[in-house]
């Protein structure tokens, strides 16, 4: 029996298809909100760092993940080695300058300062 339904034509399939591609082309756009930016830097004292890509820091983050998760790790026919990661050193931003600590001088207390009111 042949179907009815407005979702098993064929310009139907083709723009659900074209939805599909279009979807998938945002998604892998190498410089759209889940890709990759120009210049990775890590933020430097006073604010949290936002999403980082994992190949950001290793050149090798899906060897070293399994590493931390055990994967293969009680296989014992062939023995897993461990992984070296190879790690991306990540250079930091400033965003504002850090205002200058000004110390007090040492505290010095004398023994004589403090009466015990208890007696």
């Amino acid at each position: 029996m042949a179907s009815t339904n407005n979702k098993n034509s064929i310009n139907n399939y083709k723009v659900e298809k074209e939805k599909d591609i279009r979807l998938f082309d945002y998604k892998l756009y190498q410089h759209s909100s889940y890709g990759k930016s120009n210049n990775t830097y890590l933020p430097d004292f006073g604010l949290k760092p936002g999403q980082l890509p994992r190949e950001e820091l290793h050149s090798n983050p899906i060897n070293v993940e399994s590493d931390l998760f055990g994967i293969g790790s009680t296989n014992l026919e062939n023995p897993k080695e461990m992984t070296n990661p190879d790690k991306i050193n990540v250079q930091h931003i400033s965003f504002f300058d850090r205002p200058t600590i000004i110390l007090p001088e040492p505290l010095v207390m004398e023994k004589n300062q403090r009466i015990n009111m208890l007696k």
